[in-house]
């Protein structure tokens, strides 16, 4: 059987879990409800300049909202002016029901965003996917407080700094979410 195959006859495939779209900057009842696989959170190190502090291990399952808050990177999709690809890790937070990201103002994701402002992320973790699809605002002064705590606290990284040393001119990317994909893949091999 195909994979494609055996995630539309999933159980959470059946219960909206995969692909149905949802008012934009909400995570699902059905999301925010479900348990995660039980595992430990990775210890996340890193070699840019940058402290990275490291994630408390845990055995709890890890909910949507919570893997959002702790998972140090997401896979940006965007599309190149020329129809073509690009995709990249980035670091991120969630605040507020979006989706923020710190990057260079002259980055391939900026230009990308300029020209065509859809986009989509994902969490890294292939076996219990989080995939979110949406419109990106590009903020180039714009700094809310909540965001700058966010990334301070999760990255020891203060994106007030106008031009970093890693980055360059620092821009925030504000993607609001207007589609949600979530499907367990565990629990579909295991049927």
């Amino acid at each position: 059987m195909e994979v494609s195959e055996r995630l539309v006859g999933s159980p959470a495939f059946k219960a909206g879990g995969m692909g149905d779209p949802c008012p934009a900057g909400s995570i699902p009842v059905h999301l925010r409800h479900s348990g995660f696989p039980t595992r430990p959170s990775l210890d996340m190190t890193t070699t840019t300049r940058r402290t990275v502090k490291r994630m408390a291990s845990s055995t709890e399952p890890h909910t949507p909202t919570t893997r959002l808050d702790v998972e140090r990177n997401v896979w940006m999709a965007t599309t190149r002016p020329d129809g073509r690809p690009h995709l990249a890790p980035v670091w991120f937070v969630y605040v507020d029901n979006r989706i923020w990201i710190g990057t260079g103002a002259g980055s391939v994701r900026v230009a990308n965003l300029t020209a065509d402002p859809r986009a989509a992320v994902s969490l890294e973790d292939g076996n219990t996917p989080i995939v979110a699809e949406g419109t990106v605002t590009i903020h180039v002064d714009l700094r809310p407080a909540a965001v700058v705590a966010a990334f301070a606290e999760k990255y020891d990284w203060d994106i007030r700094i106008a031009d970093d040393e890693d980055v360059g001119r620092v821009v925030l990317l504000e993607l609001r979410p207007t589609k949600w994909l979530f499907v367990d893949l565990a629990t579909v091999a295991a049927e």
